[in-house]
């Protein structure tokens, strides 16, 4: 995909040269044109990446940080946190996936070298369209909304392409031979910047010579985990320096790792990197539970905001494993920053916020922050609601099979109980801080999880006597609540048991065979357990009765093994006779 840059001041765009991160560059700029406004997994064990197939509610988060420069008319430089995108939609007439973006930005952004380096923060939401078989670009739509040096600003802004942009050509392997990926590019939208500016403009054209290779496999480490990745890469036009790096990995089902460059193209030096955060994508038999956590209240105890009530907002942070989860939470009308803060000692927030997890146990953490804008010294005051005396951030660890924040497998602050809410505090044991600069806060919040561990198994059916050394077949069944595959293990009742069998799915009827050795009365039984460890109780005992083997004294059969005795001799003891 091709940069778009500013010509003779406020001019109208132009489109130049490639770049094959659509997002990356679109992102970039919506923060560049807005004049500041928007907002461990397993190795892959193969060498082919087939096309992956997407659910409704997964998510890709990232964090960029990027430098951005054109030469006489802008810079800018900082973050974009928390860039997220959601399917939200599968539309099998048009073959699309339909995706909600969200972000937030943080960047200082300077213009014509007049107007002094402004903090910019602000918020951006889209929409984009992504081919189901081939996950090529179709377009995408994005409005941001926030503040440049006190001003509120708002951008807008769609592009399209014919055909769809399509730079994985998927299976990826490494007999690949670089691939095309032209297409044809049109751009719109508006920048309206307090009453100083107020813009529309367009740009389209070809994007030709569009050629994309395979370089490697190689692992690669991010906030989100460690992944198997497909590495590729694409040179951003003959004429100039500039190379895109991409990173797919089957495990996310997506991107994981962005780099790109640009030197000294028409005046524009940048250097982008795009991390994966997180990610809810699974490729294997482990389907995701929803974890709901719900902030009630918080409240300030000690001043945090000196010259008036705090302007609150908070943010929820959930781990699940290597997988991290962010959303958050501003004083607003609407739940996001608008630049019009509600300023409250009670905010009574009242919000559940849903998260998706793969493992039993999950780590949680709540952070509470007053905003502070430029004539209260532009940095964000973090309120204590810790009862870790340094960490001033709650963290808790939950367990989704018990319901309940527990200390295993991490950190777990003191908490309380008030009424149907957990009450963590500043001022709980063992901080107990009561001067009153310790920016004190509490937090009232509940956990709840849609999470069911497997049924008990069905008694075993089977035969109920037989002979030593003579094997049998026993079966049974369970149900998952949760439709998860299920493992079962099997007690013989004579000190063995069985490795876990499986996976089967839930409700399907299974078997197992078992020999005893001796006579006796065996009280048999079996247990399951789901794809997240959580077992089940054992099932109701079938007693089988193993009796000796014997034959008649008097038997004819007797009578004819005396003729051997040697043989005889064997038969008696492989029978127990």
């Amino acid at each position: 995909m091709r940069f778009f840059y500013l010509k003779n001041g406020w001019g109208r765009l132009q489109m130049k040269k490639k770049t094959y991160s659509y997002f990356i560059a679109c992102i970039l700029l919506t923060s560049a044109c807005v004049v500041g406004s928007n907002t461990v997994h397993a190795s892959l064990g193969s060498d082919v990446a087939e096309l992956p197939a997407w659910s409704i509610g997964n998510f890709w988060i990232y964090d960029m940080n990027f430098d951005f420069t054109y030469s006489g008319i802008f810079s800018i430089e900082g973050s974009i946190d928390d860039l997220k995108m959601v399917v939200v939609e599968i539309n099998e007439t048009t073959d699309d996936y339909v995706l909600n973006i969200t972000g937030n930005i943080d960047a200082s952004l300077k213009i014509f070298d007049i107007f002094p380096a402004g903090s910019f923060v602000g918020r951006v939401t889209g929409l984009a369209h992504i081919d189901v078989s081939t996950l090529a670009i179709k377009d995408f739509q994005f409005y941001s909304v926030g503040t440049y040096l006190l001003m509120h600003t708002t951008v807008d802004i769609g592009m399209t392409f014919e055909p769809a942009f399509d730079f994985f050509d998927f299976p990826i392997s490494s007999d690949d031979e670089p691939w095309s990926a032209d297409t044809y590019g049109a751009l719109s939208g508006n920048i309206k910047v307090g009453a100083l500016f107020n813009h529309d403009f367009t740009a389209e054209g070809p994007f030709e010579n569009e050629t994309i290779s395979y370089i490697d496999q190689e692992d690669v480490t991010v906030p989100g985990g460690s992944y198997n990745c497909f590495l590729l890469s694409g040179a951003m036009g003959p004429s100039h320096g500039g190379e895109s790096w991409l990173w797919y990995s089957p495990e996310a089902g997506y991107l994981v790792k962005v780099s790109e460059t640009i030197y000294g193209w028409e005046g524009v030096d940048a250097v982008m990197e795009l991390p994966l955060k997180a990610t809810n994508y699974n490729p294997g038999d482990r389907p995701p539970k929803n974890v709901d956590i719900h902030i009630y209240q918080v409240q300030d105890i000690d001043p945090i905001d000196y010259l008036s009530p705090p302007e609150w907002y908070y943010t929820v942070k959930l781990m699940s494993g290597t997988n991290m989860q962010y959303q958050h939470n501003y004083n607003t009308d609407d739940g996001t920053y608008n630049g019009n803060w509600i300023s409250e000692h009670v905010w009574t927030a009242d919000t559940t916020h849903r998260f998706q997890v793969y493992s039993r146990y999950v780590t949680v953490e709540i952070q509470l922050i007053d905003y502070d804008d430029f004539w209260e010294g532009g940095e964000d005051d973090v309120a204590d609601i810790s009862s870790d005396p340094i960490r001033r951030t709650f963290v808790g660890v939950y367990d989704l099979l018990n319901n309940e924040l527990t200390g295993i497998g991490g950190a777990t602050d003191y908490l309380e109980m008030q009424g149907p809410w957990y009450y963590t505090s500043g001022e709980l044991p063992p901080d107990g801080s009561t001067n009153v600069d310790e920016d004190d806060a509490l937090v009232l919040f509940s956990i709840s999880d849609d999470y069911e561990a497997p049924e008990k198994p069905n008694r075993p059916l089977g035969p109920t006597g037989g002979k030593p050394r003579i094997s049998y077949t026993y079966s049974t069944s369970a149900i998952d609540p949760d439709g998860d595959k299920l493992y079962y293990k099997w007690d013989w009742n004579d000190g063995t048991q069985s490795d876990w069998m499986g996976p089967y799915n839930s409700g399907v009827e299974i078997e197992a065979s078992h020999t005893w050795d001796e006579k006796g009365v065996y009280e048999i039984k079996v247990k399951a357990k789901d794809v997240y460890d959580a077992e089940s109780n054992w099932s109701d005992p079938l007693s089988v009765s193993i009796p000796r083997l014997r034959f008649p004294e008097t038997s004819w059969f007797i009578r004819v093994l005396e003729r051997f005795p040697h043989a005889f001799s064997l038969i008696r003891h492989l029978v127990g006779m």
